[in-house]
This record gives structure tokens, sequence and C-alpha cells, in this order.
């Protein structure tokens, strides 16, 4: 989990979609930017969810990623970066689509167990 830049609050790296990149591609710079994390992005989403921002709704879809590499300085290093049980992260979070988006991932998992077994054969 990550802190928010403007609030403190945890949640996950989030941003835009980059025109040049898929979905994986920028939920995978989203993580290396706003987390310092680098790893191999599942092919289909967790879940999404949508949050008001810039006065406008958003919509976020959620990407596993099994995890490769930690960087000890990236872009916004500013920002407060934690290891947590699924638990606990669902506990920290404020937003409840993205709560309820984390509560559905051990049914996601057992459902597709491809989906991370692929992940993590990358690796």
């Amino acid at each position: 989990m990550i802190t928010s830049r403007r609030k403190g609050h945890w949640t996950i790296p989030k941003g835009t979609k980059e025109p040049h990149l898929s979905p994986q591609g920028s939920a995978a710079k989203e993580a290396l930017e706003e987390a310092g994390i680098k790893g191999e992005v599942a092919e289909h989403p967790l879940g999404k969810f949508q949050y008001g921002k810039w006065d406008r709704i958003c919509t976020v879809e959620v990407y596993l990623m099994a995890v490769k590499k930690m960087l000890k300085v990236w872009d916004e290093d500013n920002r407060s970066r934690e290891w947590v049980s699924l638990d606990e992260a669902v506990a920290r979070l404020h937003h409840r689509g993205l709560k309820r988006i984390l509560r559905s991932l051990p049914e996601f998992l057992e459902e597709q167990p491809v989906v991370f077994d692929k992940i993590r054969a990358s690796g």
C-alpha cells in the first residue's frame, strides 16, 4: 500500500491510462512511479471502482502484480509504502469500492488460479 499525496490516506497505485500503453502497461507504470515496484501485471483486472477527482468521476481498473523488484528510491518516494496483509489493507482503505475489490481477491484467485500462476511463472 502507499499513501496518497494530498491527504496521506492509504491506497494503491493508480493513475490515468496512457494512450500509448495497454491498461496493464499503464498499471505497471503507475506502480513504478507511485510505489517504486516493478513486476508482472495480470492480463485481466481484478475489478474496477469509481471515485471523484479533478471535478469528474474517474474509473479505476485494478490489476494484480507479481512484484519482482522494489526500488529504494523512486519518482514519488515522498509517499509512504508498506506491505500489509489483505485484512490490514482493507481496514486501512477509505474507499468502499476499493475495499470491495480487495475483499474479492481470495475468491478471484480461487476461480482463476491460472491468472496468478501465469504471473508467478514469468519470473
